[in-house]
């Protein structure tokens, strides 16, 4: 749940910073503010965000680690583009929300690896295909 909530936080973060970007160009001109390369890679996040929510559903928590991996990154990038940007013109107040991230990333992992999480997510396994026979000693269906 906690990194749907993360993407969501993102898209609208990047929404954001595109918007003051813009501003941002029209005052100190064309190579200020976000560029495209952010702005992509931040979108790049949410699909991963997404993509590994989905799949720590089924049990596979190896894309959600890459995503909160990639948040982290993104976070402390954030932390050094805010920090100057703070300093001059919006204050301390505006680097809260890379601190955000940076909790809802290590959160969303760190709930990973909690022994409750671990064997829900061998539960949430698939089911062997058609055809194959299933381990000694587990029941059959319909017998």
């Amino acid at each position: 749940m906690l990194t749907f909530v993360s993407a969501l936080l993102v898209v609208l973060g990047t929404i954001y910073g595109l918007a003051f970007s813009a501003l941002l160009s029209l005052a100190q001109g064309p190579a200020a503010g976000v560029g495209t390369g952010t702005a992509l890679a931040q979108l790049a996040l949410v699909a991963l965000l997404v993509v590994g929510g989905l799949r720590q559903l089924n049990g596979d928590r190896r894309f959600l680690l890459a995503a909160c991996g990639l948040q982290l990154a993104l976070s402390l990038y954030w932390v050094t583009v805010l920090a100057d940007l703070s300093s001059r013109t919006v204050g301390d107040v505006l680097g809260f929300v890379p601190v955000l991230y940076v909790v809802l990333a290590v959160t969303a992992a760190g709930l990973t690896f909690l022994p409750d999480a671990r064997a829900w997510g061998r539960r949430a396994a698939p089911p062997a295909p058609a055809g194959e026979q299933p381990p000694a000693g587990a029941p059959r269906p319909g017998v």
